[in-house]
């Protein structure tokens, strides 16, 4: 959440140089899709791994935790670019 946060300032002070573009409004969409993305991706390991319940529950984690890590060296990298 903090460096969505961050990336989200970033891109405030970017619109308040009135470029004619929403990047916060792209942005914010951007992070609810990759939640949508997130959730189907390790829902259908989850589904993959069935009937073993314990399996399907660790695959599931281990993806959400992998993804989640992913993202957020992502979002530091966004950070430290100058717009």
């Amino acid at each position: 959440m903090t460096w969505e946060t961050n990336v989200e300032i970033i891109l405030r002070d970017l619109n308040k140089a009135e470029t004619g573009n929403d990047p916060i409004a792209l942005y914010k969409s951007s992070v609810r899709l990759f939640e949508k993305y997130k959730k189907a991706t390790c829902k259908w390991q989850y589904i993959s791994m069935l009937p073993d319940v314990t399996a399907s529950i660790s695959l599931a984690k281990e993806c959400e935790i992998y993804m989640t890590k992913d993202r957020i060296e992502k979002l530091k990298e966004l950070s430290e670019l100058n717009f």
